[in-house]
């Protein structure tokens, strides 16, 4: 593993901010732009780069910490049986230069009393032998301990990152479905204008004159400001919605009607209904259905929503190639621009 640390030219101990001076002060002497041509400065920018990555982030550099920890109680449980390896050869050939001698001296002094010298100096080296194998099962116990604490926290640091990062796409998607759903109200409010439901006298009562006129102006931004204007003036409790909702509801079957009657303008806007589920149950083949019926009317929106749906594989069998046909007829008949979250086309 790199040693960012040495990258940087600071100390394990470094502080943010050395961490930050430093890495300007490297990136400004090694930057390409002032280093052209020079193929071993971009490889040293690129790694003063990675490294500042890793350590200019507070639970990256962590991460890395623990990670350092663990190698460098591996290589130190290896060193410590390599050096038990070393010491228990290193016993047994002094041992065997011992018995040696004391050979030796038993052939000189006798044979029983030089066998008894070298059993007692064999035990000896066998007693010593045996304390040292017991330090060193210890010792590398206590390092096991040291390494299953190290894998612990590892693990708990991933274990936290992986919530976050859950946590926050979830939280993306919910904000991209609230504003599809925001956006296609609005959308619904405008084509419920042009059907005649907003001539209702429950609506105008329900959402107010200014909303009124701005939903069928088809400028949703004024709609919108009016809504915004009216519930500051009454203390910013907002009531519009929950009222227009009982009145949308209300009015779903005069759309329909409408769409049933052939109103593509209907059809298209009942069909993104089911798309995103607003005042009935979300049904991706009704919508395919029902935008279908709108593109028979050549309505561009209709045709740009079902080339979605067959990209996606939305209540349609996926079919690029299908649906991007039907999204370039959309931009050149409507002059509009696709809408996309992320990667993924969205029913506008």
């Amino acid at each position: 593993m790199k040693d960012y640390y040495r990258i940087l030219n600071i100390a394990p101990s470094a502080t943010d901010d050395d961490v930050k001076r430093s890495y300007r002060a490297l990136a400004k002497q090694y930057h390409p732009d002032t280093n052209r041509g020079d193929n071993n400065a971009a490889a040293r920018f690129s790694e003063i780069t990675e490294a500042y990555d890793i350590l200019g982030d507070g639970i990256k550099r962590a991460a890395y910490d623990k990670r350092c920890e663990q190698e460098r109680a591996q290589r130190a449980a290896q060193s410590t049986t390599a050096q038990s390896e070393r010491f228990k050869a290193q016993v047994r050939a002094e041992v065997g230069k011992q018995l040696a001698v004391v050979r030796d001296r038993a052939y000189a002094a006798g044979h029983e009393r030089g066998m008894a010298e070298c059993k007692a100096s064999a035990d000896k080296a066998v007693a010593k032998l045996n304390a040292d194998i017991r330090a060193l099962g210890a010792a590398n116990k206590q390092l096991k301990t040291e390494l299953a604490r190290s894998e612990r926290a590892r693990r708990d640091v991933e274990q936290e990152l992986f919530d976050r990062d859950r946590s926050a796409a979830e939280c993306t998607v919910k904000i991209t479905e609230l504003e599809h759903k925001h956006a296609a109200l609005y959308d619904a409010f405008e084509k419920l204008g042009r059907l005649g439901v907003l001539d209702d006298e429950r609506v105008r009562d329900a959402i107010g004159d200014e909303i009124i006129t701005a939903l069928k102006s088809g400028t949703t931004t004024n709609a919108k400001k009016a809504v915004q204007d009216e519930s500051r003036a009454s203390g910013g409790e907002i009531t519009h919605s929950k009222r227009l909702g009982r009145i949308v509801l209300e009015n779903i079957q005069l759309l329909k009607t409408a769409a049933v009657d052939g109103n593509p303008d209907a059809q298209n806007e009942l069909g993104k209904m089911y798309y995103y589920g607003i005042k009935v149950i979300r049904d991706f083949k009704a919508a395919v259905y029902w935008f279908n019926e709108a593109v028979k009317s050549k309505h561009y929106g209709a045709m740009y929503n079902l080339g979605v749906c067959f990209v996606n594989g939305e209540g349609a069998t996926k079919n690029e190639s299908v649906g991007q046909g039907y999204i370039r007829q959309a931009v050149q008949l409507g002059n509009i621009e696709p809408k996309k979250s992320g990667k993924k086309y969205t029913v506008m």
